[in-house]
């Protein structure tokens, strides 16, 4: 179930001119016009040497990822304490730079990697400015904080499985999850997420205006069938932070 899931939302993300809009919960949400307009703008495919993922523009110049998108982490066995006692350890290493595009391939650009952090998982890259793309410009992208409330409608922009933008439809779960190594919780939404979405946002439309409430980071099994729904995610404040500290 979970392939065949899988096999067509590809088909819809390949063969479709822009964005294809995917729908979840059974019920009969139309996207709205601003958050489709929003996401054809801002919501962007990331490739790196190693792998690729999504993003998304919170100005002109600055661009929000998943810091797993542009970092891979090598394992190894060796002495790495010098202490004479072998082990096995692990090197986070960080790729300098991202090429981002849009689903017609009629913006792309070479993006410096400012800053990524592991333990919020985001990663805040800066538009190299070049006389040959300054005929872009990214719609202004809201961070909203507080969280949206249990239950409220959201929506997921990424490049999952292809370079074509889809747009799909979830909630936002309200229970935070808090683990050892991060500063801050994590939240869930059933955003339907596949791998390569990564880095995208999670957003909602609010008096109006799209607002980013996350960017989602990982999927976990929902236990119905086998089919992933639950999708992780680190709120706008995390956003916020990173965003700040690449300043300094």
């Amino acid at each position: 179930m979970k392939l065949l899931r899988y096999g067509i939302l590809l088909l819809a993300a390949t063969f479709s001119g822009c964005a294809s809009i995917n729908k979840h919960d059974d019920t009969d949400y139309n996207i709205p016009v601003q958050v489709v307009s929003w996401s054809q703008t801002n919501a962007m495919h990331v490739a790196v040497r190693n792998g690729s993922g999504s993003g998304f523009w919170a100005d002109n110049d600055t661009f929000i990822t998943a810091c797993h998108v542009v970092g891979t982490e090598y394992m190894y066995y060796g002495d790495p304490d010098g202490d004479g006692e072998s082990q096995s350890y692990g090197v986070f290493e960080v790729e300098p730079e991202a090429q981002v595009s849009n689903s017609d391939l009629s913006v792309t650009l070479n993006l410096a990697v400012k800053s990524c952090d592991q333990q919020t998982d985001i990663a805040v890259l800066k538009r190299q400015w070049l006389e040959s793309d300054s005929e872009f410009t990214a719609l202004p992208t809201y961070l909203a904080h507080p969280n949206p409330e249990f239950g409220e409608v959201v929506y997921g922009a990424g490049y999952g499985l292809s370079e074509r933008l889809h747009i799909t439809v979830g909630h936002w779960q309200s229970t935070p999850r808090y683990e050892e190594d991060r500063p801050r919780p994590r939240f869930i939404v059933t955003i339907p997420t596949i791998f390569g979405d990564s880095g995208s946002p999670a957003l909602r439309l609010h008096n109006g205006r799209v607002e980013v409430v996350g960017i989602r980071q990982a999927i976990r099994n929902s236990g119905q069938g086998g089919v992933t729904h639950l999708t992780i995610v680190s709120d706008a404040m995390d956003i916020h932070i990173q965003i700040e500290k690449s300043k300094q």
